[in-house]
């Protein structure tokens, strides 16, 4: 298994989606006027990327802003980073490179098993069941709110009216068992 297969399975899985992307959300840069849009027009856009910072992982090579700190992580998520460094330490299919600012970033070299994307319906779910699982007020509810943000995300992506579907009847099913606490 790839690393980028070995993140898959343990941050964009059904069972971890949610506490991955409620992450994502609160450690994404101040600058972004819609974070969620941003998140996950960009989680549809591009596959994923495999690079490990100083602050944490960061899924995406556009916005190396978007990270999933280590101490947000689960203890298999921890367990997962520590798998594919020690694979890419064996394999030498890592680079690395310096950011602005001075922090450093060690990713995965590009491989010929093609490029891996995060599946749209999970990234739908996890942030349509974080938005509904918000307090409405006397202005909004918490649905009316997930509606004018799923307007907006596909307003700037396109997918397939399944996709949309799927993620509403796995909303219908109910909340996925609760995750583990991080590991640190």
């Amino acid at each position: 298994m790839s690393g980028a297969q070995q993140v898959m399975a343990d941050f964009f899985s059904k069972d971890s989606i949610v506490h991955t992307m409620s992450c994502l959300l609160s450690c994404i840069a101040p600058y972004h006027s819609d974070p969620m849009t941003h998140l996950v027009v960009t989680l549809c856009r591009e596959p994923l990327r495999l690079a490990l910072t100083d602050r944490g992982l960061a899924p995406v090579r556009s916005d190396p802003s978007v990270v999933m700190p280590y101490s947000q992580m689960s203890k298999a998520q921890l367990a997962t980073v520590q798998d594919v460094m020690k694979t890419w330490r064996m394999s030498a299919t890592y680079g690395s490179t310096t950011q602005m600012g001075g922090g450093a970033c060690v990713y995965e070299l590009p491989s010929r098993c093609g490029q891996t994307f995060v599946d749209a319906v999970l990234v739908l779910y996890s942030v349509t069941l974080l938005m509904r699982s918000c307090p409405s007020s006397d202005l909004v509810t918490s649905k009316m709110l997930s509606n004018v943000v799923l307007q907006r995300i596909l307003s700037s992506v396109v997918l397939p009216r399944e996709v949309i579907a799927q993620a509403e009847h796995m909303l219908r099913a109910g909340p996925p068992a609760v995750a583990e606490k991080p590991g640190i």
